[in-house]
Formats: structure tokens, C-alpha cells, sequence
């Protein structure tokens, strides 16, 4: 299987093409002939990419230029059913007087902004990181949609971030067109097309939910050394606009001397302004704390549910004596920037403290959730998002919005399920999101591979290779049967990736952990 399996299909051309509209109302079918197209399939998301070629004259070959970013489907067959469908990400044809036409919205980008290093001037160094405020081409993203890139510029004021923002803006709103003259070949094009699953790579997505903390500062307070500080408390409310459960807590602290004990963070409800009951705990021993100022965390046993406009306090105790010689201090900011809440001291009673804690509570949720609410906060194109699996697994939502949703995405997919199987993504022509897991290997319910590349259905039948199948246990029908220990289950395989070429009528499979296309096999 060198260089992946083929399956064939007839060699007739019953191949057709639809076009919609970017508003997804209008269907029409272009005035074009459709040749026999390349176009693949990953199990991981559905529909990946195809190569359509049409041919007609040359008043219809410009009108493809029309199509860009138009969510097409191919289809075969007597009935005219969709065997791959997508958008049009590219155009390039040969007019018949010679004139060879490229555009491509590969490097389109209509909204943008820039990370920097903001230098003051007169200063050298580093400097410190900012972002600049978006901005977009209005008329761009109204027909193409919104499509986001984050630049990085060093050394520049927030003037001259805004400028280089702006300069990049103005040179890829648009698809820009490139010419040759005198170009050889006969007169005809392509569309070069993409999965939906493409388009997740053009937001960014950002999710201030599973995060309180503060971490401005450079001062220190001492915490029990004496009566004066037996106890730190920094209240606090949630300000990312969404409740969450509270499974991290952290604080920047150092000992002083050599602690024996520990620290213990709680987490506890307001009771007149003061700490109340206790809603959980950690303790972190005081060997894990170090001699200069540094972050620890430890996770609570149990989750806490934390409300909205609800005050917390974050309480910090040591579970040892007082002791004036070994002690330990925790990182404070006396310019009082954590706008909510306020930190407080016990000795006794509780009294007010002119600063603000370093503190962090971390949240989690389940990445089956997660992955819902990336789809529905940035992916501009997509529908009606169904999630069939709960992952089981759960770890912290909260996100900076420097990472694309599509990375977001596949990052939960990989990351899979408790029964340590991945998600998978599937997108349907009319758009329809299904969130599932990855099958499991069931025997007689699997497909075959013979040694020539054919694929066989269940039931041993030579099954029609513009199916381009992904997402199936298939067999090696005709390989033998090998007994050791140390291979496993080395005849049969999870099809991840396939290819079908409209010229041969053949399709080409490509295991689990092989390249695409796969010049070698890895089995699962």
C-alpha cells in the first residue's frame, strides 16, 4: 500500500456542479462544462479540498471570478447527488486568445491587527506588549466575510502599530488578480475549492469566561509572621461575564526563612464583607514554595460553582504557628488596580489592607462544551451545531484571543474522549454541524482493502469510488494473519484521509498516522 490504496469508479462523465449565492439564497448552475474533478476527504473534519476543472467560452471562463468564496457542490451521477461540496477559494483559466488569469483568496485578509512591543520614546529594550484595536474593510467582509489576522510588529509606538495595521489592511482586503500573456495550453480553467471546515482559520477566538485573576504589582506582604497578618483575604466577583466552576487556585508568593507548614487557599462566600463560608480548599506545602516571589497553584477536590455578581473571597492562611523568623509573603499591587474587590487582613477582626492580591481561580469545562461554543461564537458560516459525545474530559475555557478557532477546534478533537478515542467534526451540505467520536473497530462491520487499492463494502462488494470514504475500519483482505506481540491488530486500519481522481476514477486511501497523500503505512 505504498503511497495509499485506490479504488475505481466508471469512467463515464456524469459530473455537474451547483452554485450558490454568498448569502446562500440563489442556486444556479454556471455556464460552464464540468470536467472530471480531484477532491478529498479528512475524517477528522469531512469535505477538504477539490480541483474542478470547466471549460467553455470565453465570456463564461470570466465570469468564474465571480465565484470566489460561493459555496459550490459537485455532484455525479444520473440523479445529480453532491459527492463533495464547499466554497471557492480560487480561480484560474486560459481564454482562447492565450491570456492566462490567476486570483485566489488565499491571502485575503479584511480585518486586522497588530501585536507589539510598545518601546516609549527615548527608551530601549524590549518594551511592553499591546495589541491594537481592530480594524476592517467594510465592503471586504460584506462579501467575502470576515477574515482576521493578527500582524506582530517589534519596537513601535501604538502610532506606529496603528500604521503598520492599516497599511497591511489596504494591501489584502481584496483578491488580487495576476496575468500572463501568451500563455500556452488549450483555453479552460479550474475552481480550486475548500472544505467549510477551512473557513475556521479566519477568526480568532477569544472567551474571558474561566479566568479571575490578578497579577499587577511589585510590592510584598508578610502573612503569618505574627497576629497583625494571620490571614490575607482579597474579595472578588466574577468580570468575564459568565459563570463558571472554579477548579485552580494560585497566588504569587515566597517563603522567608524556612517554613515547615503549608499554605492553605480557600475559597469562601461573603458574609458582610467578610469571608463566610467555606465553598473549598487547597494546601501547598511550603517545600514547593520557593525563595523569590513566584506563582503556585493546586487544583480543589471538587469544583466550585461560581455566580455572577456574587461576591468571593480568596483567603490565605499558613496551617502552621505563627513564627516570626519563617514565614512567607505574598505579592500584592498597593496601586489597588483589581477593580473588583478589596484585600483584607485578621488580627483578630478584620481590617482593610491598601492593596490588591496577586490571586488566580481557574475554571474548567467539559472540551465536548468547549468546542460547541467556538462553533458558535466564530464560525460565521456554520449552522445548527449538534454535539453527540460529552467528552468527559474537562480543562480551562478561558481564552486570550490569539489563537485561530480552528486551532481551538482540532486541538479538543485530538485531545478526544475518556474512552480515549478522538472527536470527530462532520459538516454537511446544508451546512449542519455533528460533533461525535471517533468509531471504535467492530468486527463484521468493517470495510476491505485489497492489495490493488480496491475498497469492498461490509458485505464484500466493490464499493463506488467517488464516495471517497473516510472515517472507516477497513481490513487488509488480502494480507496474512500475523501472531506478535508486539504488533497490533497490523491488518487493519482507520481510513483519515482520501482522494479521488476524477482522470483515473480512482480514489486513494490514507491510513491513520500517514502522510497525505501516504508514502507509508502506520497502522492503528
Amino acid at each position: 500500500m505504498n503511497g495509499g490504496a485506490m479504488s475505481e469508479t466508471p469512467a463515464e462523465n456524469l459530473w455537474g456542479l451547483r452554485i450558490r449565492g454568498r448569502d446562500f439564497a440563489e442556486q444556479f448552475e454556471p455556464p460552464v462544462r464540468v470536467g472530471r474533478p480531484t477532491y478529498s476527504f479528512d475524517a477528522k473534519f469531512g469535505p477538504d479540498k477539490a480541483s474542478i476543472p470547466v471549460s467553455g467560452d470565453d465570456a463564461a471562463l470570466w465570469m468564474l471570478l465571480d465565484y470566489l468564496r460561493c459555496p459550490v457542490e459537485l455532484i455525479f451521477g444520473p440523479v445529480g447527488g453532491e459527492v463533495w461540496w464547499g466554497w471557492v477559494e480560487g480561480v484560474e483559466f486560459t481564454t482562447s486568445g492565450g491570456l492566462r488569469v490567476q486570483t485566489s483568496l488565499g491571502a485575503m485578509i479584511n480585518r486586522a491587527s497588530v501585536l507589539y512591543n510598545h518601546v516609549h520614546a527615548g527608551r530601549s529594550g524590549v518594551g511592553t506588549q499591546a495589541q491594537t484595536a481592530w480594524a476592517q474593510h467594510d465592503q471586504s467582509v460584506a462579501v467575502f466575510g470576515q477574515r482576521e489576522k493578527i500582524f506582530s510588529e517589534a519596537d513601535v509606538d501604538t502610532a506606529g502599530a496603528e500604521a503598520a495595521r492599516d497599511n497591511l489592511l489596504a494591501k489584502t482586503y481584496r483578491a488580487w488578480v495576476d496575468y500572463e500573456f501568451g500563455a500556452a495550453g488549450e483555453a479552460g480553467g479550474r475552481l480550486i475549492c475548500r472544505g467549510w471546515w477551512h473557513t475556521l482559520e479566519w477568526e480568532y477566538f477569544a472567551r474571558q469566561a474561566g479566568l479571575e485573576n490578578f497579577e499587577a504589582g511589585s510590592t510584598a506582604h508578610t502573612l503569618g509572621n505574627g497576629t497583625d497578618d494571620q490571614k490575607l483575604a482579597q474579595s472578588l466577583q466574577l468580570s468575564g461575564g459568565e459563570a463558571f466552576y472554579a477548579r485552580r487556585l494560585g497566588v504569587k508568593a515566597r517563603v522567608e526563612g524556612s517554613p515547615a507548614d503549608a499554605l492553605r487557599i480557600g475559597l469562601y462566600s461573603d458574609s458582610g464583607g467578610v469571608p463566610g463560608t467555606l465553598l473549598g480548599q487547597v494546601e501547598i506545602a511550603a517545600s514547593e514554595v520557593s525563595t523569590g516571589l513566584a506563582w503556585i497553584y493546586a487544583d480543589l477536590a471538587s469544583d466550585v460553582l461560581l455566580a455572577l455578581s456574587t461576591t468571593y473571597h480568596f483567603q490565605v492562611e499558613r496551617t502552621g504557628a505563627l513564627d516570626a523568623s519563617n514565614y512567607y509573603m505574598l505579592q500584592t499591587d498597593e496601586g489597588l488596580g483589581y477593580a473588583y474587590g478589596t484585600l483584607q487582613k485578621y488580627d483578630g477582626t478584620w481590617d482593610a489592607v491598601s492593596a490588591d492580591l496577586n490571586f488566580e481561580v481557574g475554571g474548567v469545562e467539559e472540551t465536548s462544551a468547549q468546542i460547541e461554543r467556538v462553533l458558535t461564537d466564530a464560525a460565521q458560516f456554520l449552522d445548527d451545531i449538534h454535539v453527540d459525545v460529552s467528552s468527559g474530559i474537562f480543562t480551562n475555557q478561558y481564552r486570550d484571543g490569539l489563537t485561530t478557532a480552528l486551532a481551538e477546534v482540532e486541538k479538543h478533537l485530538e485531545r478526544g474522549t475518556d474512552n480515549n478515542l478522538r472527536m470527530l467534526m462532520e459538516i454537511n451540505a446544508r451546512l449542519q454541524v455533528r460533533i461525535f467520536e471517533e468509531p471504535a473497530y467492530v468486527e463484521n462491520e468493517h470495510y476491505y482493502l485489497l492489495n490493488d487499492g480496491t475498497l469492498n463494502n461490509q458485505i464484500d462488494a466493490p464499493d463506488e469510488a467517488e464516495h471517497c470514504r473516510v472515517g472507516i475500519w477497513a481490513m487488509l483482505k488480502e494480507a496474512p494473519v500475523l501472531e506478535n506481540e508486539l504488533l497490533s491488530a497490523p491488518t487493519r486500519v482507520f481510513v483519515e484521509w482520501a482522494e479521488y481522481d476524477g482522470n483515473s476514477g480512482k480514489t486513494r486511501y490514507t491510513p491513520l498516522g500517514a502522510d497525505k497523500p501516504s508514502d507509508m503505512l502506520r497502522v492503528k
